[in-house]
């Protein structure tokens, strides 16, 4: 168009490059804009070809004689082909008289070689004619040299550009050639310096508060102000900071490479003049007058930085790669946390899937970077931010890019959407927290440092940095579609493991062989859990239970919060107000229901003749104060560091890294189930919480003097130059000093500063081999605060949330999460725990608490009774139907957490991990699956009838309660009455149910029935797991039976693979079969012609129904459909 000086391009499913620049188009099967200035046509290269070129003249005849160049341009893999006909360029028919040359050319990134293979050489003029020159677009380095026979030559960046050039090749055209090259040193391709002075890439010299001019330089970094506040306006210069490589790499073992580093920049002289305040004084350094300049070289944020690194890169497989940096000089707190880490090269005949490369800048500063072997992909790469790459002592940073937007996970944190919003995004604390989840950047109850991140072509990748201190994350766009994340941590080292996939659920399942596969949960558990704060008295508690079961709503399990004990003291009961509770409790056993106890941490030390604190006196088991600096010491007379939670006196709290507190705790947990026979644990308050840390006094201090924990708050551990983005004015503000010690009864002496984000994880530990010692069972541990591993052991709740209905996306984005972090027992507190709930909400929380895997209704003090059955008729006769409907589905549950608890991997899952290569998927959290099959697509907006449902246009979609199929696929709306909650089946399932009844015991007495929905071939398949449901370790000891139900070509088998559980004498009953394309005009059942009164077919569903079967399941049973 006349005066356009852009040009709209459609980009096919490619790797394409600019030609001029070389940057690759980041875009794929859209339309993208494209500057047209009027000097320039845009050109664009396709990925996988190599291109023969000849340098220009004023004509052929003259070009004709000037050497051969090739431009290169890799495709996905790595990899370009290409070829060149040459002949006179004038005869007739050259190729009939095979006067012409011919040759071929491979290039091949991973095995670092460019083939030339003649293979006709009939036109003599070729042995005059070189090939001088390569042109490479996509290699994302500079390669050291390149090996041209006995020479080497250089090759160069091309300026201003992200091309390679290597010139001076001066090949005989007339010969076949293999020019290898040396990637090890390798300089990367960075963008032009002008780029790189934009304000994305500045690395913030000044994360803490008060940053001015003068403070700025006098940490040796730039000040400008630009009007986007987003920006840092005080960053570290490109040519500062960061780390050069000193020597070759070591080679320890065939899967362990050692690096060593050196720090690039010296530290300012005066370095008090780069901390926030004054030594020992809490004025802020913008009082300070600056009498400091800095040398050029000089740089440091807060003057601790470590000089020598040692870097080990370790492989494990095809699979995972551990990134491990040290200091070299001097050990560091590690996480003690035991983690699976086998290093191993994969079979020789099996290429990894991933691989490490230590860059390196312009500026000589590393780099590290993982990339894939297949596509090249990069999935994390520092180089861009080489100089934001910080080991101090307190400060650890490290800035990288991923090469996709659709980045999940990391917490725990209350996220507004499952994928991560980085436009204007938050920075996020992680550390544990008495914190309720309010739907801000706040950190909350556990510490799970992991993220996956789903690439543009679908596959997918997770990372796991492995760090236990305070520390935050932030998370922002980037460009060409790809994402920066910036992590920083205030202690420990830096341990980082990478997970290849490609799918999501691969990732899951690598990451799960690192931290151990989820914990089984007894088969009651899966069952609906009734509980509240402040039931007050054990009528009120019976009431609850009697009005539930009143509405017929199924049933397994009764709680006691803290108001059942005596005084808020673990393991008592208020002989009162509570009084005939263990007879209660025995009373449930015989109705077949449970009873679940919580405890806390914290143990009162002044109640009167308390043997649970006696106990734990005698053997010393508390966290301490430091010898040397004791603020109770006039107090206590002992290094017991005391504070305030619950329990009218003060408390102390268990050191779980002391053998001697696990002992205790296993101890007291026993006595206490020798006088109430609960059947599980939940244990909560253990980040563990302390009220009111460094305040006059707690909020619920019961007496007029004022007291309270202080802690040191001049001591560096108690106040580090940088807080992290956590709640709170200080560490230890709702919880202990951040000088406290901890010990693991060996000489190892721990600073609370160091594995306060371990403590629930420690308690935890401790508390389910003291749960299933009281009868040898299964038994169950819930837990608020949370750390990697504590899957295989715990399951958790999501917290004090609010009965407000954004708290509903609230519950979905956990569950998601969770099941990412490898805890998939983990549910909501249902209806809400904070506030009122209205009839509605509670109504759509219990249709979407049902597809909770820990399906919990909580409620905290005071607020109204939600129990189910207390509401109007209507609303528990629809809580009594979708309650049903998960008793219903528990086999298919139990199921699945025994394939998880088996090969690991997730339960609740996101349409983007289920179907990663949709591009619609990738941002959906408001509908979710159970592992591959069932989707639940519930209401959590006030008011509304209708659903809006995504249903992937590759799949058969059928609706879950009358089996008809959806034929309007993609994004549909759907009616979504109060009462109702939108359920889908995808084709290929097979589903085991059972009848359901009034609580688990019962249901496991009921006949089975299984709904088999049919794929795009007519085929399904599903399992089933079976033992008694509460016995430890079935599946290893083989006391279980598993069974595999297969449909294909119009043949249906059910087959007892394994059958060591003799005891199970349920039948199968129903068939239900959805998708059948065809009316059977008979069944033909183990070789005998099934009774017509057995089986229906509608005709307007195409659902076939089977029934009056009596299957004895211990044997195979076959259907065939005539």
């Amino acid at each position: 168009d006349d005066g356009a000086r852009q040009v709209q391009v459609y980009i096919p499913s490619s790797h394409w490059y600019n030609y001029y620049s070389g940057a690759r188009i980041p875009s794929q099967k859209q339309f993208i804009t494209l500057s047209a200035p009027l000097d320039t046509i845009p050109v664009l290269l396709r990925g996988g070809a190599i291109i023969p070129t000849q340098e220009f003249a004023n004509n052929t005849r003259y070009s004709r004689e000037k050497p051969f160049g090739l431009t290169i341009v890799l495709n996905a893999d790595g990899n370009a082909e290409g070829d060149l006909f040459y002949d006179d360029g004038e005869s007739i028919d050259s190729i009939g008289s095979r006067l012409y040359y011919y040759a071929s050319f491979k290039w091949s990134t991973t095995e670092n070689r460019l083939i030339m293979d003649v293979i006709e050489n009939n036109y003599p003029h070729m042995s005059n004619l070189i090939l001088d020159t390569l042109t490479i677009y996509g290699l994302d380095y500079v390669p050291t040299t390149f090996n041209v026979n006995d020479r080497q030559i250089q090759p160069k960046a091309r300026p201003n550009t992200q091309i390679v050039d290597v010139i001076g090749l001066s090949l005989s055209m007339s010969g076949s050639h293999t020019l290898t090259w040396t990637a090890t040193g390798s300089s990367v391709i960075e963008p032009p310096p002008a780029v790189l002075t934009e304000p994305k890439y500045r690395v913030d010299c000044f994360p803490d508060p008060g940053a001015t001019s003068n403070a700025c330089e006098a940490r040796g970094c730039t000040w400008n102000v630009i009007s986007d506040s987003s920006y840092p306006s005080c960053y570290v210069p490109k040519e500062k900071g960061g780390y050069g490589q000193n020597d070759s790499a070591i080679q320890l073992t065939e899967a362990v490479t050692s690096y060593s580093l050196s720090r690039l920049s010296t530290k300012p002289v005066h370095t008090r003049a780069n901390s926030n305040y004054r030594a020992h004084s809490m004025e802020p350094i913008s009082n300070v007058k600056q009498l400091v300049t800095t040398r050029a070289n000089e740089f440091s944020i807060y003057g601790e930085d470590i000089d020598h690194l040692n870097v080990q890169v370790s492989v494990s497989g095809t699979d995972m790669i551990r990134l491990t940096i040290r200091d070299a000089d001097r050990q560091r707190y590690e996480v003690p946390v035991p983690i699976r880490w086998h290093a191993s090269l994969p079979p020789s005949s099996v290429k990894s899937k991933i691989k490490f490369e230590m860059t390196k800048t312009r500026n000589g500063q590393s780099g590290f970077r993982v990339k894939r072997t297949d596509t090249q992909a990069i999935i994390f790469d520092t180089t861009y931010f080489a100089e934001g790459f910080i080991y101090d002592d307190k400060y650890l940073q490290f800035i990288t890019t991923i090469p996709s937007r659709n980045v999940y996970g990391f917490g725990e944190n209350t996220h507004p959407t499952f994928r991560h919003v980085l436009q204007n995004s938050a920075r996020y604390g992680v550390f544990a927290r008495d914190q309720p989840p309010q739907g801000k950047n706040e950190n909350l109850y556990g510490t799970q440092p992991f993220y996956m991140t789903i690439e543009e072509d679908g596959q997918t990748f997770g990372v796991l940095i492995f760090n236990s201190n305070a520390q935050d994350y932030k998370l922002d766009e980037f460009e060409d579609n790809q994402s920066m994340l910036t992590y920083r941590t205030l202690g420990g080292i830096l341990d980082i493991i990478f997970f290849a996939g490609p799918r999501p659920e691969d990732v899951i399942r690598q990451y799960q062989t690192v931290i151990g596969n989820p914990y089984m949960p007894p088969y009651w558990a899966l069952g609906f859990q009734l509980c509240r704060y402040g039931y007050d008295t054990l009528d009120n508690m019976r009431a609850a239970m009697q009005r539930t079961l009143d509405g017929n709503i199924p049933l397994d399990v009764l709680y006691g919060d803290i108001d059942y004990f005596r005084n808020q003291l673990d393991f008592t009961w208020d002989p009162v107000r509570f009084k005939g509770l263990p007879e209660y409790v025995d009373w449930l056993h015989t109705k077949g229901m449970r009873f679940i106890t919580i405890l806390d941490p914290a143990i009162d030390s002044e109640e009167p003749n308390y043997d649970v604190f006696a106990d734990g006196q005698k053997d010393d088991i508390w966290i301490k104060w430091p010898a040397n600096k004791n603020l109770q010491f006039n107090e206590t007379k002992n290094r017991n560091m005391v504070g305030y939670v619950w329990p009218i006196g003060k408390t102390v709290f268990p050191d779980y890294f002391y053998p001697p507190a696990k002992e205790w705790w296993k101890n007291q947990i026993l006595i206490y189930y020798g006088k109430l026979k609960f059947d599980g644990l939940w244990i909560d308050m253990n980040e563990p919480a302390n009220f009111d840390t460094n305040k006059l006094q707690p909020w619920n201090w019961p007496h007029p003097e004022p007291w309270n924990l202080h802690c040191p708050l001049e001591d560096p551990l108690e106040s580090p130059r940088y807080k992290t983005a956590i709640f709170g004015d200080y560490l230890s503000d709702k919880t202990l000093c951040m000088i406290g010690e901890q010990s693991d009864g060996r000489g190892k002496i721990y600073k609370h500063y160091d594995v306060h984000n371990l403590y629930g994880w420690s308690e935890t530990i401790a508390t389910l081999p003291a749960a299933r010692a009281t009868e040898n069972k299964r038994s169950i541990v819930i837990s608020r605060s949370t750390f990697p591993t504590s899957g295989s052991y715990t399951g958790h709740w999501l917290g004090d949330n609010t009965a407000a209905w954004s708290h509903l996306k609230y519950n979905i984005i956990g569950m998601l999460e969770f099941n990412l972090f490898g805890i998939p027992y983990v549910g909501a507190d249902i209806c809400g725990f904070e506030g009122n709930t209205t009839e509605e909400m509670c109504q759509r929380w219990m249709q979407l608490g049902a597809f909770n895997p820990f399906f919990r209704n909580h409620n905290g003090l005071r607020y109204f009774d939600q129990d189910p059955g207390n509401f109007p008729p209507n609303i528990v006769e629809s809580n009594r139907r979708i309650v049903e409907t998960r008793y219903t589905l528990i086999p298919y549950l139990y199921t699945l957490f025994h394939r998880v608890h088996i090969s690991g991997g997730t339960i609740v899952r996101s349409m983007a991990h289920e179907f990663p290569t949709d591009t619609s998927s990738w941002s959906l959290d408001e509908q979710f699956l159970w592992s591959s099959h069932l989707l639940i697509a519930p209401v959590i907006y006030e008011g509304h009838t209708t659903k809006s449902v995504y249903l992937p246009t590759s799949e058969r979609w059928f609706d879950y309660y009358t089996g008809g199929e959806i034929k309007t696929l993609g994004s549909i709306t759907v009616q979504a009455a109060r009462d109702h909650l939108p359920l889908y089946l995808r084709g290929g399932s097979i589903i085991p149910h059972q009848h359901s009844a009034m609580n688990t015991v019962l249901s496991r007495q009921k006949s089975f029935y299984l709904y088999i929905a049919l794929d795009k071939n007519e085929r399904a398949q599903g399992d089933m797991f079976w033992d008694d449901g509460e016995s430890i370790n079935t599946y290893e000891t083989s006391h279980y039976n598993y069974f595999i139900f297969n449909y294909d070509s119009k043949r249906l088998t059910i087959e007892p693979w394994t059958f060591k559980y003799p005891e199970m004498d349920n039948r199968l009953d129903e068939i239900s079969i959805y998708g059948i394309i065809q009316q059977p005009i008979r069944i033909i059942w183990n070789g005998q012609t099934l009774a017509g009164d057995k089986w229906t077919f509608d005709t307007n569903t195409n659902v076939l129904n089977i029934q009056k079967l009596d299957l004895n399941l211990s044997k195979t049973h076959k259907f065939v459909f005539v």
